[in-house]
């Protein structure tokens, strides 16, 4: 019998699928929206919160595991290692001469800490090596090849609230070293007869080396925390730079001048070519800064590092130190959980940190400006006065701060408290006459907006709003003092203070954490109470960052005073 399929369909069948077709069509298609925001739960159960927490999620650790696989390669091929002693194994002028792409995974581990694998297809070394036993003394050339040499690591990390001290464990560390050995004139001969035990000690010190490697890296860090607290080191330091005896440092290396200048990349606003001189006010501030002493980070650990599945945030103080003094102010305390863009790096800087460093600029009395100007920049309702009482007459602004600077931090954004004198004065011939002199609060609203490059990253405090309140004021135009004082704050003092802020964190002032190479992408700017959110995506220039690294083992190695320290330093050929 025939059944026509479309024509006879039942009518109870037929009234189900029209109920269905329109259930489905009564709710929109499902979206894939992409996650903009990560909850990012701090459980810091002191009292206090840290002025910085740093977050790297798995993204941005996936990026860095990629960039290392690509740069190890380069970094290493034609190094030359310092002298080798292991047991009874002497080796000398050890270079490696093949070093393939690895393969480098590592993925955060809830509530632990970090499993990485690493994959090594090939390496090949050779160099002069001696071994020394009881029975014989041999030396000749080796060379060393190790094919798809596989390393399984898992590391605990955990610090407990009041501890000074990170616990780093290293719970896994798995893989055979597959090490072929081959000698070569000399006593050759006789080492190939024992190349399997030779082979088996290498690997044997291979591996205890990597497998310590996150130890020897903590060490690091603390011993980099101690110093930056050290007074007396600081005092050395300052005893060696002027000596001429202070070896290089890789972080000067990687902002170095060789790949042109860090301050050319950083725009400066021309001067108005009708200013009068700025009595190098700016150079004088700098020069003040840097006279000062060496300012550094606060790099102790106040939140230990906290995994989960898709991400790592530990805590430091980020207190700005100078010459090994620590600032007295407060730090208040943040949120529990915060809403963070969910990008590769994310910052949150409590208002703790710029607090703890215009203490030490307050505290070395570096907190005065003098400015000078025509009178064609007065206000123009100012102007017919002036020209009466002093109309060839130039214009100096002095502005003291008379209380430290403090800045606040709300969901609006920043804001920076200035209290202090502020006064104008006519100068002509070498005599000055008071036009105002005012004392009060000045309140800056700050906007901060980001300029990137591969070379700079900078912060420009552009886009002020201001507001002066709590003013007394004397002179001859007290009348027309807020008029006065509106224009003097955003046209003279401010761009003072602005130019000084970033003179100051630039190379020549605080001593921040370089990061030159480094290109950030899509960065934003969130406020909650007390602190700032950064977020970014980033990208590392591994050109820049080899070139400036084989620089910086070249310049170390003029400082090697003989042969032996010479041997003892890492290379290249």
């Amino acid at each position: 019998m025939y059944v026509n399929c479309v024509n006879d369909i039942p009518p109870i069948v037929e009234s189900e699928r029209l109920f269905h077709q329109s259930k489905r069509n009564a709710y929109p298609p499902k979206r894939n929206f992409k996650k903009i925001y990560e909850e990012v739960v701090i459980n810091d159960a002191r009292e206090k919160s840290s002025g910085f927490y740093i977050r790297l999620s798995q993204k941005g650790a996936d990026y860095l595991t990629q960039l290392m696989s690509k740069a190890l390669p380069r970094l290493l091929e034609s190094l030359v290692f310092p002298t080798i002693e292991v047991s009874s194994f002497v080796g000398k002028n050890f270079v490696i001469t093949k070093f393939q792409e690895p393969n480098i995974k590592a993925v955060f581990v809830d509530g632990v800490g970090v499993s990485a694998t690493l994959v090594l297809p090939v390496i090949e070394v050779e160099g002069d090596c001696t071994i020394e036993t009881m029975l014989f003394t041999a030396s000749s050339h080796m060379q060393a090849k190790v094919k798809n040499w596989t390393i399984e690591m898992d590391v605990s990390i955990e610090r407990p609230i009041g501890a000074d001290r990170n616990n780093i464990n290293v719970t896994k560390c798995e893989g055979k070293v597959p090490i072929q050995l081959q000698f070569f004139g000399g006593d050759a001969d006789s080492l190939n007869s024992f190349r399997d035990v030779v082979a088996g000690e290498v690997e044997s010190a291979i591996k205890s080396k990597i497998c310590l490697m996150p130890i020897f890296l903590n060490e690091f860090m603390e011993k980099q925390q101690e110093e930056i607290l050290s007074e007396r080191f600081w005092n050395e330091t300052h005893i060696a730079e002027k000596a001429g005896v202070l070896g290089p440092k890789i972080e000067d290396h990687l902002c170095s001048d060789l790949f042109g200048s860090v301050e050319s990349d950083v725009y400066e606003e021309p001067p108005a070519a009708d200013y009068a001189d700025e009595q190098g006010a700016l150079e004088e501030f700098g020069n003040e800064l840097k006279g000062s002493g060496t300012w550094a980070p606060d790099l102790t650990l106040t939140f230990p590092p906290t995994f989960s599945n898709k991400d790592i945030i530990f805590g430091i103080d980020g207190g700005i130190v100078l010459n090994g003094i620590t600032a007295d102010v407060t730090r208040p305390k943040l949120p529990n959980v915060t809403v963070i863009r969910d990008q590769m790096a994310g910052l949150i800087v409590s208002e703790y940190v710029p607090n703890a460093f215009l203490y030490h600029v307050f505290e070395k009395s570096l907190g005065s400006f003098v400015e000078s100007f025509n009178l064609r920049h007065v206000p123009k309702s100012l102007r017919p006065f002036a020209k009466v009482v002093c109309a060839d007459c130039m214009v100096i602004l002095k502005a003291n701060l008379t209380q430290r600077p403090y800045i606040t931090i709300d969901n609006n954004g920043i804001v920076l408290l200035l209290e202090g004198d502020v006064g104008a004065h006519f100068y002509r011939k070498n005599k000055t006459h008071e036009l105002l002199s005012a004392d009060g609060v000045i309140r800056v609203v700050l906007k901060p907006q980001f300029r990137h490059s591969k070379i700079y990253s900078d912060v420009e405090l552009t886009g002020v709003d201001f507001k002066v309140y709590k003013v007394g004021v004397s002179g001859m135009f007290a009348s027309s003092a807020r008029k006065l004082l509106n224009f003097i704050i955003p046209k003279t003092i401010w761009p003072r203070i602005q130019k000084s802020l970033r003179f100051a964190i630039n190379r020549r002032g605080i001593k921040l954490p370089t990061f030159c190479g480094v290109q950030f992408e899509k960065l934003h700017v969130d406020y909650i109470r007390h602190a700032a959110l950064l977020s970014a995506d980033f990208t590392i220039d591994v050109e820049f960052f080899v070139k400036s690294f084989k620089q910086f083992l070249e310049a170390d190695l003029k400082h090697a005073d003989d042969v032996d320290q010479y041997h003892r330093k890492f290379r290249y050929l």
